[in-house]
């Protein structure tokens, strides 16, 4: 699966606004060394559907 990084609202360095980012049901690829952050159940996205909107680490993703 893949998600598009849509909104970064704190222009951190760990994810780039149009950048697709592997994602996986635990977790997402960053920018840090290709590092995998897993999802807690507080941000863990409610559908793997393409088309849903997730927030991650103070960005905002879209499934694609």
């Amino acid at each position: 699966m893949k998600a598009k990084c849509i909104e970064n609202k704190l222009n951190n360095t760990n994810f780039t606004i149009g950048k697709i980012y592997e994602l996986f049901k635990d977790g997402i690829r960053t920018d840090c060394g290709g590092i995998c952050c897993d999802f807690k159940d507080y941000n863990k996205p409610k559908s793997f559907n393409v088309g849903n909107v997730f927030d991650f680490g103070m960005c905002k993703f879209k499934i694609v």
